[in-house]
C-alpha cells in the first residue's frame, strides 16, 4: 500500500497537477508519494537483509525534515479553503508527534500522533469523495 497507493498514485497526481500548473498540487501529491515510497524503502531494506534499521534518531531527523516541508505546505493552505488547512495542520500534528515519539519512547505520544493520523487520513478522504460526489452530481452535494 506504501509504495504503490501511497507513493506511487500520489506522484502520478502530482505529475497531473504539474501539467495543470498547479505547483501546490504538484509539490504536495508529489512529496507525499515519494516520502511513502521512501518510508517503505527505509522499512522493507532491513527487513529483506540488505541494510541495517534506522535506529530512533534516524526516523525522528527523517521525519523531522519531512515535518518542515509539511509545516510549508500548512502556510500555503492558510490562503485556502479551511478544511485543507485542518488537514495540513493535522498532518504537521502527526510529523511533529512521531518525531516526538521516536526521541522519547513514549507510546502515548505515539498513539497521539497515530489519532491525529487518522483524523488527517480521514478529512482527507471526505475531501477527495467530496470533489468527486459534487463533480459527478455537478452541485455542491458536500461542503468541500
Amino acid at each position: 500500500m506504501a509504495i504503490f497507493y501511497g507513493g506511487l498514485a500520489q506522484v502520478i497526481v502530482g505529475l497531473m497537477e504539474w501539467k495543470k500548473n498547479n505547483t501546490f498540487g504538484m509539490l504536495t501529491f508529489g512529496s507525499f508519494g515519494f516520502f511513502w515510497i521512501s518510508f517503505a524503502t527505509i522499512l522493507v531494506l532491513p527487513a529483506l537483509g540488505l541494510t541495517k534499521a534506522p535506529g530512533p534518531v534516524d526516523l525522528a531527523a527523517f521525519l523531522a525534515v519531512w515535518s518542515l516541508l509539511i509545516f510549508g505546505l500548512f502556510i500555503c493552505t492558510l490562503k485556502m479553503h479551511r478544511l485543507l488547512a485542518f488537514t495540513l495542520f493535522m498532518v504537521f500534528v502527526l510529523a511533529v508527534l512521531l518525531v516526538a515519539a521516536q526521541l522519547t519512547g513514549s507510546s502515548l505520544i505515539l498513539h497521539l500522533g497515530g489519532f491525529s493520523g487518522l483524523v488527517a487520513g480521514l478529512l482527507a478522504l471526505y475531501m477527495g469523495v467530496g470533489q468527486v460526489i459534487n463533480e459527478v452530481y455537478g452541485s455542491r452535494v458536500l461542503p468541500v
